[in-house]
């Protein structure tokens, strides 16, 4: 009888412990994991931040381009022509 009162205790403290320790280490593993998640978001904020910028660089420099290029060749009368039908 005396081992089996062992037993049934040793499983009621281990049951209790178990009880009082797993949600601090729970807690640690998800603050690890919130803080992993924050990292990552972060990182990928920040790069389609400057993937944007580039992108809106490029539009910029082909604006510009194609600007040039159409005051260039807009001395010609039907350039002039077509701009006045297009209202531009």
């Amino acid at each position: 009888m005396k081992k089996g009162g062992n037993l049934l205790l040793g499983i009621i403290i281990g049951t209790i412990f178990g009880l009082i320790i797993s949600p601090i280490i729970y807690q640690k593993k998800n603050n690890k994991i919130k803080n992993s998640f924050n990292k990552k978001s972060n990182n990928f904020k920040e790069n389609i931040k400057n993937v944007k910028e580039k992108i809106g660089e490029k539009i910029e420099k082909i604006k510009s381009d194609f600007e040039t290029k159409w005051n260039k060749n807009k001395k010609s009368k039907e350039l002039d022509q077509v701009e006045d039908q297009l209202g531009t």
